[in-house]
This record gives C-alpha cells, sequence and structure tokens, in this order.
C-alpha cells in the first residue's frame, strides 16, 4: 500500500474520484432500473385497463339505448294499459287483438341493440307475438320477436311479482323448435304499482358473443383468456386464445388463474347496468420480451457509466479537484494511511452516501417545519391525495396548515362548517360556490346524484334518483326540502329545480356534462353517471352568454337602461335562435339564464317584489312568446328601477341644496366635499346642482353667500370684513369683487344708500 502513503498521492485522488462518480452515477441508476422495468409492465396493464374499460362503456352505452327504447314505451299510457290487461298469445298478425296490434306499432319505432349498432324499423325488422311455456318457472310468458336480424334478439314481456324478480338467466327455452340462444338478461322494471297488483317487467336479452365483440380488449394479447360471471359468481362464457389448458381454482371472492403455471395477471369489472362481472388475464409472457429489452438497455447504461466515470475521475485526479483535495486531506489526518484504520473512511462514504436520500430527507424536512410550507406545496401535496381515501389522514394531519384559499378542503373530508366559517360563500363567488355547493348537496340531500351550475348564472339543476317504493308525494316532499335548505343556507337568488331520473334522459345527460366540466369531478353513483356520461359529448356544449354580455346585461339592467337591454336582448335570442326553436331545452335554459340575471339585478337594486312576478317556463306557449314574456319582464323593471332613480334624485337634490344654504358660511363648500357627504362622484354632484337650480354649483353657493350678507349689512352693524368672513368668503376681496359684478355697486357703497331704508328687499341685481 505504498502508493497510498504519499500526501495526496495521484493514486488516491484517483480512487477517490472515482468512487464518488460512480456513487453520483450509478446509484440513480438503481431505481431508474426498475423504474424502466416496471414501466414496461404497467403500460402492459395500463392498455388492458383502458381496453377493459372501452368496452364495459361500449356495453354500457348499449344498454342505455335500451332503457331509452323501453322507457319511451312505458311513457305511454294507453301501452302501460295494454301491458296491464291484454293477454298476447297469438302468432299470427291477422289473429291479433286491437290491443296487441297497438302494442306491436307501439313497439316497433324504437330503438333496439344489436351488435353495437342501433337498428330502428328502416331496417326493416318484423315484429310478432308469441306465447311460450317457460318449463323451468311452469308459467306462459309473452314474447315480443324481432326478426328480419341475422341472429334473433328476444325482448321478454313477462308479469312478475316485483319482488320475485331475477337478475340473471344463462338460456332461454327452445322458442318453436329453434335451437337454444345462450344470451344476457338485463331487467328494466317500470316502477308504478298496477291496479292489477303486478309490476310490468322488461327483459332485454342480449347475445353473448355480441358482449364478446365489445370487449374487444381481450385480444390485446394471444395469449389471454376472458371469463364472464354471473351475479352468482358462476362462469357463463369462457374464451381462451391459447388453446393452453387452463387450471381454475374458485374460492369465495374470486377466481384464481394459471396458464400452464405461467404468473398471470387478471382483470376484474363490473358492467354496472348488466350484473355481470368480466374477469380478463394477462400471463406475464405477453410482455415478456418488452421487459428483457428494458433490462438490456439499462445494462448497456451501466457499462457506459463505468466507463464515462473512469475519464471524470482520471481528468479529477490529475487536476487536483479542490473538493477530492478536501477528502483526501480528511482522510490523511485522521491517520487512515498510517494506521490502516478504515473507520473514518467509512464514515466519510456513509456521510456522502447519504447525499442520495434527498427523498428520506425532504420528507423529514416537512415533518419539522410544515408551518413554514408553501401554498403550492400544499397544493400538489393535497391534490395528489385528495382523491385517495387511503390517505385522507395526509389531509387530516395537514388541514389546520392551510391558507384561506384552501379552506374548501375542509368540506371533502366532512368537516362543512369549519369551511363555511373560513370561506364567505357567496353566489357570485362563482369557483368557491359551486365546490361547497357540491360538496354541501353531497352531505345533505338524500340521494342526490349530480348538479348542473351554469357559469353565466348559477342556474341549478338538481338530479335524484327516485327509489321504486317513494310515493308521488314522498317525492315532492323532498324536492321542497331541499330546496328550502339551498336557498336559506346559500342565499341564492336564482332558480332551482329538481327532476326524477326517469323525466328525461337527454335533459339529464346535458345536466351532468355540464356539472362535470363545472366541478372537474364526477358527483354521483356509478350506475348513474356511467349511463348518462357514456353517450353525451362534452365539447357539443357551449355557454349562452359569455362574460361580457352577462355583465353587461347585469349593469344594464341595474341602471335602468331599457334600451340597450332590448337590443343585447335582440343579439343574444338571434345568435341561439336555432338552438331554442329546434330544442325545447335550450330554449329552457337561455330563459332560466336570462331570468337569474334578472332576479339578480333585483336582489342588487332591492326590487324584491320584482322576484315574485316572474313566471316560470311556459310550455303551452311558443318559444317566442316565452322569450317576449322574458323580454317584457326586464323592460318593466328597467321602467321601474329608472322611476326610482328619479324620486331618488329629486330627494337628493333637495338634500344637497338645503345642506348649501345650511352651511354657506363654510369656506371648503365646494364640489369635492359635498361629493362626499353625498357618496356621489364630483361630476354627478355638479349635474344635480344644474338640475335643481338651473345654475352652476358655485353660481349657486355665491348666490347664497351674497344674500346672507345684504341680510347683515341692513340688519347688524357688523363691519364688511367681518360679513365677508362669516358668509363663507375667503377674503374681504374676493367678496367685494363677487358684490360689485352682480350688483355694479361696491358693499359699503349699497350699505351707505340704503342704511336709511326701513323695507327688507334685497337690492335687484345689475
Amino acid at each position: 500500500m505504498k502508493f497510498l502513503r504519499g500526501k495526496n498521492s495521484i493514486v488516491k485522488r484517483f480512487l477517490v474520484s472515482y468512487l464518488l462518480v460512480l456513487m453520483f452515477m450509478v446509484i440513480p441508476l438503481i431505481p431508474i432500473y426498475r423504474i424502466m422495468v416496471n414501466s414496461v409492465s404497467e403500460k402492459a396493464i395500463t392498455e388492458t385497463n383502458h381496453r377493459l374499460d372501452n368496452g364495459i362503456e361500449s356495453l354500457n352505452s348499449s344498454i342505455v339505448s335500451i332503457n331509452h327504447a323501453v322507457y319511451n314505451l312505458l311513457s305511454n299510457a294507453d301501452i302501460r294499459s295494454i301491458i296491464n290487461v291484454s293477454e298476447l298469445g297469438a302468432v299470427d298478425y291477422y289473429y291479433m287483438t286491437k290491443a296487441q296490434k297497438q302494442l306491436r306499432a307501439a313497439i316497433e319505432p324504437y330503438q333496439i341493440v344489436y351488435n353495437s349498432m342501433l337498428l330502428t324499423k328502416n331496417n326493416n325488422i318484423a315484429i310478432t307475438l308469441d306465447r311460450i311455456y317457460d318449463e323451468r318457472d311452469g308459467l306462459y310468458n309473452d314474447y315480443i320477436r324481432y326478426e328480419g336480424l341475422s341472429q334473433e334478439k328476444w325482448l321478454d314481456l313477462s308479469i312478475n311479482d316485483c319482488q320475485n324478480k331475477t337478475f340473471m338467466q344463462e338460456t332461454v327455452v327452445n322458442f318453436h323448435g329453434q335451437p337454444p340462444k345462450e344470451v344476457l338478461t338485463y331487467f328494466l322494471a317500470y316502477n308504478s304499482k298496477k291496479a292489477s297488483g303486478y309490476d310490468c317487467t322488461f327483459s332485454i336479452l342480449i347475445d353473448k358473443e355480441d358482449i364478446l365483440r365489445l370487449l374487444t380488449t381481450s385480444e390485446a394479447y394471444a395469449n389471454g383468456w376472458l371469463y364472464i360471471q354471473n351475479m352468482n359468481g358462476d362462469i357463463i362464457l369462457r374464451h381462451h386464445y391459447s388453446g393452453d389448458p387452463i387450471t381454475v381454482h374458485k374460492d369465495n371472492k374470486s377466481f384464481v388463474e394459471e396458464i400452464n403455471g405461467e404468473e398471470t395477471t387478471v382483470f376484474y369489472r363490473d358492467a354496472f347496468d348488466t350484473g355481470i362481472r368480466i374477469v380478463l388475464g394477462v400471463p406475464a409472457s405477453s410482455y415478456a420480451s418488452d421487459v428483457n429489452k428494458a433490462k438490456s438497455i439499462v445494462i448497456i447504461c451501466f457499462l457506459l457509466t463505468f466507463l464515462v466515470g473512469l475519464v471524470l475521475s482520471l481528468l479529477m485526479s490529475y487536476y487536483n479537484s479542490k473538493p477530492i483535495l478536501k477528502i483526501v486531506s480528511l482522510i490523511d489526518r485522521k491517520g487512515l494511511n498510517s494506521s490502516g484504520n478504515s473507520g473514518e473512511y467509512d464514515r466519510i462514504l456513509s456521510a456522502i452516501e447519504s447525499l442520495f436520500q434527498s427523498k428520506e430527507a425532504l420528507f423529514q424536512q416537512l415533518e419539522n417545519n410544515r408551518n413554514s410550507m408553501t401554498a403550492g406545496l400544499f397544493e400538489r401535496l393535497l391534490h395528489s391525495a385528495i382523491y385517495i381515501e387511503s390517505e385522507l389522514d395526509v389531509i387530516n394531519k395537514y388541514i389546520n396548515f392551510l391558507p384561506e384559499s384552501y379552506a374548501l378542503l375542509n368540506i371533502r373530508i366532512g368537516n362543512l362548517n369549519n369551511a363555511k366559517n373560513m370561506l364567505n360563500i357567496d353566489a357570485h363567488d362563482t369557483d368557491v360556490f359551486r365546490t361547497v355547493l357540491a360538496a354541501f348537496l353531497r352531505e345533505n340531500c338524500f340521494v342526490t346524484e349530480f348538479i348542473h351550475i351554469t357559469g353565466d348564472s348559477n342556474i341549478i339543476v338538481l338530479v335524484e334518483t327516485i327509489p321504486e317504493s317513494n310515493s308521488l308525494n314522498a317525492v315532492s316532499k323532498k324536492i321542497e326540502e331541499v330546496q328550502k335548505q339551498i336557498f336559506s343556507d346559500f342565499k341564492l337568488v336564482t332558480f332551482c329545480g329538481i327532476s326524477n331520473i326517469h323525466k328525461d334522459y337527454f335533459e339529464l345527460a346535458q345536466a351532468f356534462t355540464e356539472s362535470e366540466k363545472a366541478l372537474n369531478c364526477i358527483i354521483g353513483t356509478p350506475f348513474v353517471s356511467r349511463i348518462l356520461y357514456s353517450e353525451i359529448n362534452s365539447g357539443q356544449f357551449d355557454m349562452w352568454l359569455d362574460i361580457n354580455e352577462n355583465t353587461r346585461l347585469f349593469q344594464m339592467l341595474i341602471a335602468g337602461d331599457k334600451e340597450k337591454v332590448v337590443e343585447l336582448l335582440a343579439v343574444i335570442f338571434e345568435r341561439n335562435s336555432n338552438r331554442i326553436l329546434s330544442n325545447v331545452w335550450s330554449a329552457k335554459q337561455l330563459y332560466y339564464t336570462l331570468r337569474g340575471i334578472l332576479i339578480s339585478a333585483s336582489r342588487e337594486t332591492g326590487h324584491d317584489t320584482a322576484i315574485n312576478s316572474l313566471p316560470n317556463y311556459k310550455a303551452d306557449i311558443s318559444v317566442t312568446e316565452n322569450f317576449d314574456i322574458i323580454t317584457d319582464q326586464m323592460t318593466e323593471f328597467c321602467e321601474i328601477v329608472q322611476a326610482r332613480h328619479r324620486s331618488r334624485n329629486l330627494d337628493l337634490k333637495n338634500s344637497i341644496i338645503e345642506y348649501i344654504n345650511n352651511n354657506y358660511a363654510d369656506v371648503d363648500l365646494y364640489a369635492k366635499t359635498l361629493s362626499e357627504i353625498f357618496n356621489v362622484s364630483e361630476k354627478y354632484m355638479y349635474s344635480l346642482v344644474k338640475e335643481r337650480t338651473g345654475m352652476s354649483l358655485s353660481s349657486y353657493v355665491e348666490k347664497v353667500r351674497l344674500e346672507q350678507a345684504i341680510l347683515k349689512m341692513m340688519n347688524t352693524d357688523l363691519s364688511i370684513a367681518d360679513i365677508a368672513t362669516s358668509c363663507g368668503f375667503i377674503s374681504q376681496n374676493t367678496f367685494y369683487k363677487a358684490f360689485k359684478r352682480v350688483y355694479a355697486v361696491s358693499p359699503s357703497t349699497w350699505r351707505t344708500i340704503n342704511q336709511n331704508r326701513n323695507d327688507s328687499m334685497l337690492p335687484e341685481e345689475g
């Protein structure tokens, strides 16, 4: 070890340099290696998840279309009556009863699902009615058969007890000698109790092969396998791509799958609307080549790092790098080269290694100094944890250190009162209002699924899922409670409406999309949100008024500018005429947007009585007539505002004149002083005095002061100088000039001429 004994020897410097370089370059490669290898696997898993989600979404979208058709069918009171009382048994159309023919005619135009495509009567679909004996339950079931398809689809129209509904079927009995068809059955029950004591249950029979086509994700890997389970956990469809033997171990919770003993990643998805579970298996070998490629790349990087480290170490040791010399000197001082004791050397290496433990050190520093953390750091930390339920303790831990702008996060963990105390919630603070209201509704409004808030007038549409057991009276009572609660807690000044989930699918779908845009999150159960979201393109919905139009209309209303209000409304109606004339929902939304702005203006001006006279949108008149009503309401409001302005201005003018008459002696009686006292602008002060007196402000103040000076010269023995001061003139000279300009004589001359007069007449102005 003689080469180590020289002070700061080149070899010693080289070894230290090489060690440091390797630590700084190689150690970071270790996590990079793990990240690259894991990312390949995660990418494959992510792709599978994404494809599987797309398949489920396609399936749910198809079910939504079925919901539309069945709901529209059930919305017809005549058809409901037919379903309830008629017996459907004839196969031949010519032998059908009149009621049965009406039923056929009602069903025929609606959409059904086939291979993810929507088919209507334009595809020459024929409909026949069959009565078939079902051996499983010993009942006769009436079937409406859609013909004209390459594969048959069945709509099972059964009369069942509502309490004994079944939610899955594996097969359907042999229909008139045709081979059995494996299907999945989706039930949609009409939730109104019939006079006969039975509910009408519609069963949509979906070909399992169609589901397999929808779930194209299963073809992402050649060696994968696919199962479809029903609600009981039974396998109702098995699809395997490689043909290799599969070992299936069923326990009480799930399936454990292996392909030739190989590790397999298993994905589970529930199709919310069909009551089925999709189980997809992806063996590790399907992406093994990508993993090996990533490993090779990292190994090459290791080799290159060693070579680069060697070169850098030689350069650093040769050019006497100061950090290296310091470390070598420290080693020498501790006697490493003489005693062979490596304890201090190990300590130094340990200290150098700790430089790379930055992550742990940072977290420790945050823990020790969390009072000094910035809002930006809080935002990143909390936003990453806010949607992960298992990390809510992170929010609880740091919530008390949040700045005021993040107080709304209290709501997400249930502390609504804290947030309401920390924030001044107002309907015009749009962003805060939306977030607070959303959380408030989820906690306090029964089974509210999502809300709709337009950004221009805070119109709220609460959409509620109404359970089948709820009566109409219970629903109405709930609506009343929610409305009162919202108006009292948030001082709302806008329209608030609540709808049944089965009222209008298109309207509810648009409400959901708008709420998602406003809140940037989905509020609601997976069932409702998935159905309504699957077929709506959020890009097709625009704001009715932009921010400038909203502000301008509001300002025009509170100013009472009727002409400009009518002009702006004409522009708005012209721009949106196509939408509102072709779509009732669009007409309602624009109507209530304008109505909300008018209500806000009413509250702003204190004219609350106008709110009580504002009508709702009337469905029994035309769109044009409805907007004529809202236009008339706004013009009437402007006239009321103008009348109040005139009355208020007259009172204000009289108050100003009275103040001038009583305070003429104040030398600071200028427009600025008066505008501050009466809380108006100087320009407006000038105009008010001009309108009331026909004179400028300075002329009127001078007139009052001169009149008071005349009275004092006639009735007192005060000197001219004292009279000038007591009447508010800043000097005797100013008084002299003003008096002579108005009366054509000096004050002293006028006093001499009139000192023997007994009347109190004022002199005429020259």
